[in-house]
């Protein structure tokens, strides 16, 4: 999961490129980077939910007896979702921000097409 959330912090400082910072900037190539971007963030999101959905399983051993049936058929036990992590709530900052400037620099082509 640390490595996870590195890679987050990568990506959080790649959204900080000048190029997308710069107004004058192309705005296919800034679309382009933030829709990379976006895509990297939801791999890294998806491999998070697998692993938190493994350590639930581990945590839990998966299946358990059932006490009311003697313990001789196994149900499933549901465990309660883990608590926000420092990470997760940086992941979820990242994806916002990330979210923002791409609608931002598609507004900004949208308009520039409206003005022309």
């Amino acid at each position: 999961m640390t490595e996870l959330f590195s890679e987050v912090s990568e990506i959080r400082n790649s959204a900080q490129d000048p190029m997308v910072l710069n107004p004058n900037s192309n705005s296919d190539e800034v679309i382009k980077y933030l829709a990379e971007l976006q895509n990297q963030l939801d791999k890294v999101n998806s491999l998070k939910l697998k692993y938190e959905d493994w350590g639930v399983l581990f945590k839990n051993g998966g299946l358990s007896k059932a006490p009311e049936d003697g313990g001789e058929e196994q149900k499933e036990t549901q465990a309660a979702p883990a608590e926000p992590t420092k990470g997760t709530a940086e992941m979820e900052e990242t994806m916002k921000e990330v979210d923002l400037k791409y609608s931002l620099w598609n507004g900004l082509k949208e308009w520039e097409k409206l003005v022309e």
